[in-house]
């Protein structure tokens, strides 16, 4: 395999017969993933769809989203997903800085795709999906037929042969837009190369079995779509949640025997807790696997003594296409807190300040390389340069390694909090929230502070019938950590802010009322 959609056109472990997606609308065999992701390739052709041109979807976990982003990359073009819980603003932002000529877009969104057409010039075509009624009540092909758009099932039910390009194997296949603060989000730009060496280097390490059944939880928009693309890789079957619910997941593990499952530690929570109340059969489940946020203390207990050596946790960047490092579950109870060791193809080094390698144990910014890191922002040659300085990523990640060589991320180097001159990591204050028996989630972060600079705040939210107030959360970390690092605002919330794939957004939290007085 050379292209990305060679993960379905040229792949031997493929049965043409074998189920590949499983969503809301049916099965889909390879034999028919094939036929759409080539009808969508000729389609994107005939409407003068050249290599390294962008293609933007606006769409939901469904068969669609895999058909169109090989379909995309078939015909060379650079697939641009935008994520479904940014606002209509942000979206258009995205594909006007992208330069997106073609959307496909779900029924739900076919109101402000309107909307981005009429102010973007370049977006000259928009494909209406999904065959269920939008927002306004309308079926995909009234919606299409009112705003004189084509119909995707018209485009992907037809046998159409596109002239397949021949593709560099670093071209582009794919900007995936960071999440952005204040400005507009980079695009990061991940090559055909990149995407299918990352599959192949969490396979090598991992070492997943062919033809098993993943349940794709997290947004296909995001890094984390790898498991949904290894799986095919594999000659396996990706199960396209919808709804992210525990009782949807248990029933989907159940009836569709799945053996993968990727999750964050917030809905891990949830789904240990309907466990509790609620069996079901999850003898089928080989791989639990979560990211985004560590879990130690009580929670990661019950996770244990519930999946044992199924358990992985992993770390990853988008600017790295997904995966950086694994712990496989065997080493949890040695190694709590790790995300284990970089893949294999992965070089991962921890540096001061000035680019020095830091003795094992000290703690230093992670920088990566391997053929699975991107080759630069879209249309940001000084962001590119910075991020790629010296031929490393650099990550913005603050870490460790053990002498074993397993890697520890301690938290983002911007994050970092200076009070009084003192470096105070919001992992500690979080870890230590952690181990209070009510605690679901904590998050601890810096507030300006006219005497020390910066402040510690720290928000929590309970778990559900736990009962707790905010004298009894100090008093417990007075037990555990030094004064300096106590809370000087500590609130308890019903949610923390997160992003689509379950981050903590701290400048979101910085902005609540309730942490605008920091003394």
């Amino acid at each position: 395999m050379r292209h990305f959609a060679d993960l379905v056109l040229d792949n031997p472990l493929v049965a043409p017969a074998a189920t590949a997606l499983v969503d809301r609308g049916g099965r889909t065999s390879y034999a028919a993933l094939r036929q759409r992701l080539l009808a969508v390739a000729a389609w994107l052709q005939a409407q003068g769809t050249q290599p390294g041109d962008r293609v933007a979807v606006l769409l939901p976990n469904g068969s669609a989203f895999v058909e169109i982003q090989l379909g995309c990359a078939a015909a060379g073009g650079v697939l641009v997903p935008l994520n479904t819980r940014q606002l209509p603003a942000e979206q258009q932002r995205i594909l006007e800085d992208a330069g997106a000529s073609v959307l496909f877009v779900h029924t739900a969104y076919a109101g402000r795709a309107e909307v981005f057409q009429a102010a973007l010039p370049a977006l000259r075509t928009v494909v209406v999906v999904g065959g269920e009624a939008g927002e306004g009540g309308e079926s995909a092909e009234g919606v299409a037929d009112a705003a004189g758009w084509p119909g995707y099932e018209a485009i992907a039910g037809c046998q159409a042969q596109p002239a397949l390009p021949a593709l560099a194997d670093d071209a582009p296949a794919v900007i995936l837009y960071t999440s952005g603060t204040t400005s507009l989000p980079k695009g990061a730009v991940l090559s055909h190369a990149n995407l299918l060496a990352n599959l192949r280097q969490y396979q090598a390490t991992v070492g997943l079995a062919p033809g098993g059944v993943n349940l794709q939880l997290s947004p296909l928009f995001h890094a984390a779509s790898i498991f949904c693309y290894v799986h095919l890789m594999l000659g396996g079957c990706t199960v396209l949640l919808d709804k992210v619910e525990p009782l949807a997941i248990g029933r989907a593990i159940e009836a569709e025997r799945v053996s993968f499952l990727f999750t964050v530690p917030t809905v891990l929570y949830q789904l240990l807790d309907h466990l509790d109340r609620v069996p079901h059969d999850l003898r089928s489940l080989q791989v639990l696997q979560y990211g985004a946020a560590p879990i130690t203390g009580p929670q990661l207990q019950r996770a244990l003594d519930r999946f044992g050596p199924r358990l992985l946790h992993s770390y990853g960047m988008t600017e790295a296409t997904s995966h950086v490092s694994v712990l496989l579950g065997a080493e949890h109870a040695q190694a709590a807190g790790s995300v284990g060791r970089p893949l294999q193809g992965i070089d991962v080094c921890v540096v001061d300040d000035v680019g020095l390698d830091v003795a094992d144990g000290e703690v230093g910014e992670l920088l990566v390389r391997g053929p699975n890191v991107f080759g630069g922002y879209w249309q940001r040659p000084d962001a590119t340069r910075d991020a790629l300085r010296g031929g490393w990523l650099h990550t913005g990640d603050l870490g460790r390694r053990d002498a074993q060589g397993r890697l520890y991320v301690i938290d983002r180097k911007k994050d970092m909090i200076i009070s009084g001159g003192t470096n105070i990591y919001p992992s500690d204050i979080e870890d230590a929230l952690m181990r209070h028996p009510a605690v679901a989630e904590a998050a601890a972060f810096g507030l300006p502070d006219a005497r020390w600079g910066e402040a510690v705040a720290a928000a929590v939210v309970l778990r559900p019938e736990a009962r707790s107030d905010e004298a009894a959360l100090l008093a417990h970390l007075r037990g555990q950590l030094g004064g300096y690092k106590l809370p000087k605002r500590l609130c308890i919330l019903a949610a923390l802010p997160k992003n689509a794939t379950g981050k903590v957004l701290k400048r979101e939290l910085k902005g609540l009322a309730e942490f605008q007085c920091a003394s």
